[in-house]
């Protein structure tokens, strides 16, 4: 992994979309999941860092990303401005852990099942994922050939 200017930086419930080059990263996921779509075709990459599942008022668009049930449309639609084709997108995802969760309440797993869900709904295949546990991940996503780094305290691999 290279760290230097190409690195992105996606805080908590934003999301970002480049093309060709770049590095996103979301740092320090606990129950965050980090949302990665890739037009294989296009070379346009776009991640999430989704804070919760579901919203539950009438939202900003600006606010789609934070949220599991809109992410996905979100970055679909802004894709889109760059010329992608949905036809050509993959995902992958990660995060979405219990490190501070107590109680039967797990915000991560609701998380995990909110993107995949709406993943389904558009017919977006998961082609890799590292969820669950109760483990911090920091997560790159190259741009430019669509792998994802993840590295944790315990381990770092490539998916």
């Amino acid at each position: 992994m290279v760290y230097n200017d190409d690195i992105i930086l996606v805080n908590i419930g934003e999301a970002k979309i480049v093309k060709d080059r770049g590095i996103l990263a979301a740092y320090s996921l606990s129950s965050c999941v980090a949302l990665m779509l890739y037009d294989i075709e296009k070379k346009i990459a776009g991640m999430s860092h989704v804070m919760l599942p579901k919203s539950n008022r009438e939202i900003e668009y600006n606010e789609y990303p934070k949220f599991g049930d809109k992410a996905v449309d979100y970055m679909l639609n802004e894709m889109r401005k760059y010329g992608s084709n949905s036809d050509s997108i993959i995902a992958k995802i990660a995060g979405g852990s219990d490190v501070f969760t107590t109680g039967l309440i797990s915000i991560g797993r609701r998380n995990v099942e909110s993107v995949k869900n709406s993943l389904k709904n558009r017919g977006i295949r998961i082609v890799a994922e590292d969820v669950g546990g109760k483990i911090l991940r920091t997560v790159f996503f190259n741009a430019a050939n669509g792998i994802v780094t993840i590295k944790t305290p315990k381990y770092v691999i490539q998916i």
